[in-house]
């Protein structure tokens, strides 16, 4: 049997989610579109579809899905949210694409009015890393500028940097952060970063804290508050940084090393 690569690209897999040995199907979930989201693709391990690196996006809506495909492999249950949309649950058809999609739960809580207007999604903000290798991802969460202005705002800087944690995705966890919508309510910027050493980014992003712990990830959340700077949104005169875990360690650090 000759072996070649099922996939190829800077991109991770987070699980095979099943193998349909009667046309060679492999269904995995991965970060292929973006670190930010997690979605369901499918390629062939064999058969006239098979070819290295081609994998098809299964799940359309934006966000983080989390998926089971069923024994039969012809359904798959989708349990997914974004920032913008709350937790959602469907089942969609693997083989019939014109009717591939009945909702079976969605949010109907008449308590998340109470919310309206009150929840405001965070800005996803792109930051090269100091040395231009890699690309760091934030979330900025900007106060009501009705009541407190544009900016400059103080500014919280929420980290925990560990590895195996990715903290800034699109799901709907990142909105209802009600920590992050409290300093909000409170006039304070809030900006979160995953910096080099967090998970889902690959080999060389995730392993360059191997034995330099407090390095890296300090100079990485300097550049997002940086970046927050140039944007108008952070008074970089006043700065404030919160954690526990790791991230108390990385407060700590921060505090040393970018007082």
């Amino acid at each position: 049997v000759a072996l070649r690569a099922v996939t190829a690209g800077e991109w991770v897999v987070d699980s095979i989610d099943a193998v349909d040995e009667a046309t060679g199907a492999l269904y995995f979930s991965a970060s292929k579109d973006t670190p930010l989201e997690r979605h369901l693709y499918r390629t062939f391990l064999w058969g006239a579809s098979a070819s290295a690196g081609e994998a098809e996006r299964l799940t359309e809506a934006p966000g983080w899905h989390d998926v089971a495909v069923s024994v039969e492999k012809d359904t798959f249950a989708d349990l997914y949210s974004s920032s913008s949309s709350p937790v959602t649950l469907d089942l969609a058809s693997l083989r019939d694409r014109s009717a591939r999609q009945r909702n079976v739960l969605g949010l109907s809580d008449a308590r998340m009015n109470l919310f309206s207007g009150k929840l405001a999604q965070p800005e996803f903000l792109q930051v090269p890393t100091s040395d231009g290798k890699h690309t760091l991802m934030s979330m900025l969460y900007r106060p009501d500028p009705e009541r407190f202005g544009p900016g400059p705002h103080a500014t919280i800087v929420m980290v925990y940097g560990g590895p195996q944690v990715q903290r800034v995705r699109n799901t709907w966890n990142a909105t209802a952060n009600m920590r992050a919508q409290w300093y909000r309510s409170l006039g304070l910027a809030v900006l979160q970063t995953d910096n080099r050493g967090s998970a889902r980014r690959g080999r060389a992003f995730e392993g360059a804290i191997h034995m330099r712990l407090g390095h890296v990830e300090v100079e990485d959340q300097k550049a997002a508050v940086a970046r927050a700077v140039e944007l108008g949104v952070t008074d970089p005169s006043r700065v404030g940084v919160h954690g526990w875990s790791y991230g108390g360690d990385m407060a700590l650090m921060m505090l040393f090393k970018a007082p």
